[in-house]
C-alpha cells in the first residue's frame, strides 16, 4: 500500500498599483492560507505591479496584520523576511507559539509595503483590488505538547532572611506541604509522570504523595506516598544544588509534595518543582 503525500508550493500574488503603467492585469483571487497549530507555517507572497510585473523591494518593509474576524482585534503583527528583492518575494514565517493560545479559527489579513520616505501603502489580494486575504488557524496532527505545572515550594510564613541569602526557619515544625495538583487520569491506564526539583543548598527530604479522591483532598489520610524504584518513598538531598529530575508511573487525581528541610544542617531551600504528568 502507497500513501501519497503532497507538499504545497503555492504563493499568493499582492499588488501594488503604478499609475505609470498602462496595463491592468491583476491576479485572480488566490489569497488565502492555512496555519497548523504546533508546527511552523511558512508563507510566501509576490509582490508585482498592476501588469503583474516584479516590484524590486529593495529599500522597502513589508509588513502583514492578522485580525480577528469577529473582534476585529490584530492577533499577529511582524514584519515579512525579503527572500528575493529583485523578484519581490517576500515570506511570513507563523511561529508554533505566536498561535499556540489562539482559537482555530477564520481570520483577515493584510499587507502594507513602506518605502524608503516612511509612506506606506497596503497591497490588493485580487482583482476586484481587494486589500484583506483570508487565513485559518487549525488544530495540528502533531500534538502541542502540554505545559508543566509549576510548583512554588518557598514557604514565606515559614522563612525569614538572615546575612549571606541564608534562611531560618521560624517554625519547630518544619515539614509542609505544598499546594495539591490536579492531574490527569486515563481510565485503565498507567501515566507517567515527572518532576524536576529546583534545589539551593537544600539539605532535607522531599516526599511525593498521591490521592485517589475527586475532590480536593481534605484530610491527610486521603493521601498515600509515591515509592521511587531503589530510593523508596523519600528523596534524599545533601547541600544540593541545581535540579534533579524523576520519574514516576501511576494513575492519581491529585498530587502534592511534603517538604522536610534538615533541622540542624539545611541553610537552603527549594525554589519551585515542576511537574508534568
Amino acid at each position: 500500500m502507497q500513501v501519497k503525500l503532497y507538499v504545497s508550493d503555492r504563493k499568493i500574488h499582492l499588488t501594488q498599483t503604478d499609475h505609470a503603467v498602462e496595463n491592468s492585469n491583476m491576479p485572480l483571487s488566490n489569497s488565502d492560507f492555512i496555519a497548523y497549530k504546533g508546527v511552523f507555517t511558512k508563507t510566501e507572497f509576490v509582490v508585482r505591479n498592476n501588469d503583474r510585473k516584479p516590484i524590486n523591494l529593495n529599500s522597502k518593509n513589508l509588513s502583514i496584520v492578522i485580525t480577528d474576524v469577529a473582534t476585529m482585534e490584530p492577533v499577529i503583527s511582524k514584519e515579512l523576511e525579503i527572500v528575493d528583492s529583485e523578484k519581490g518575494l517576500v515570506r511570513l514565517t507563523i511561529y508554533p507559539s505566536e498561535i499556540e493560545n489562539i482559537y482555530p479559527n477564520f481570520f483577515r489579513f493584510a499587507v502594507l509595503i513602506e518605502s524608503s520616505d516612511g509612506s506606506q501603502e497596503v497591497l490588493y489580494t485580487d482583482q476586484n483590488r481587494q486589500v484583506r486575504g483570508f487565513m485559518e488557524i487549525r488544530e495540528g496532527a502533531v500534538p502541542i505538547p502540554q505545559r508543566a505545572t509549576v510548583i512554588e515550594c518557598y514557604p514565606l510564613d515559614k522563612l525569614t532572611p538572615v546575612s549571606y541569602g541564608r534562611y531560618l526557619y521560624k517554625s519547630e515544625n518544619l515539614r509542609y506541604h505544598t499546594t495539591s495538583v490536579p492531574v490527569k487520569t486515563i481510565k485503565n491506564t498507567e501515566i507517567m509522570h515527572t518532576i524536576a526539583i529546583y534545589l539551593n543548598r537544600f539539605t532535607g527530604i522531599v516526599r511525593v504523595e498521591a490521592s485517589l479522591v475527586n475532590e480536593p483532598p481534605s484530610d491527610d489520610h486521603q493521601w498515600f506516598g509515591i515509592d521511587f524504584d531503589g530510593l523508596g518513598t523519600e528523596l534524599i538531598f545533601n547541600d544540593s544544588l541545581g535540579v534533579e529530575a524523576y520519574n514516576f508511573i501511576g494513575n492519581f487525581k491529585w498530587i502534592r509534595f511534603q517538604i522536610e528541610p534538615d533541622k540542624v544542617h539545611n541553610i537552603g531551600h527549594i525554589e519551585k518543582i515542576l511537574l508534568k504528568s
